[in-house]
């Protein structure tokens, strides 16, 4: 096991540890922060160097939490699971998760899964007129707008 200069938690460590639980009981609506979570990482990441924080360490915090906009929900989850427990496993004095914030982690709230947008897939015909699945001569056009048009 490595050695750690400090024997209380750091600060950027703690700092990045209540952002995280935070954006886990918000249901991973990228809010934790003001502007997203990534706003806070160039702030964080010289924090965390000047505190003596491994720069491998800093590194796999800031990779992951670039990306974290344009992720999905079921994505930023895992995300933050991840590095969760890769800051307990550094920092064991971060202790165990509380108790149900485990679950916020692992089972995002009805609430934040209505908010969630489905993922869409690319078809291969086109979205303007697509031909609707009835009989050859049904004269059934789904338009743009989804609503299915009888064709004259």
């Amino acid at each position: 096991m490595r050695e750690r200069r400090f024997s209380t938690l750091n600060s950027a460590i703690q700092k990045l540890a209540n952002y995280l639980s935070l954006e886990a009981d918000r249901g991973y609506d990228n809010g934790s922060v003001v502007g997203g979570l990534d706003r806070m990482l160039e702030p964080w990441r010289e924090e965390a160097i000047e505190s003596g924080v491994a720069p491998e360490l800093v590194d796999v915090v800031v990779a992951r939490l670039g990306d974290y906009p344009r992720l999905s929900a079921k994505s930023r989850e895992e995300t933050l699971r991840g590095l969760r427990n890769r800051l307990r496993a550094e920092y064991p004095e971060l202790g165990p998760s509380p108790e149900g914030s485990e679950q916020a982690v692992s089972a995002p709230s009805q609430e934040a899964k209505a908010i969630a947008k489905p993922e869409v897939k690319q078809s291969s015909q086109s979205a303007e007129s697509k031909v609707s699945a009835e009989p050859a001569g049904a004269g059934r056009v789904e338009a743009e707008n989804g609503k299915s048009e009888i064709e004259d």
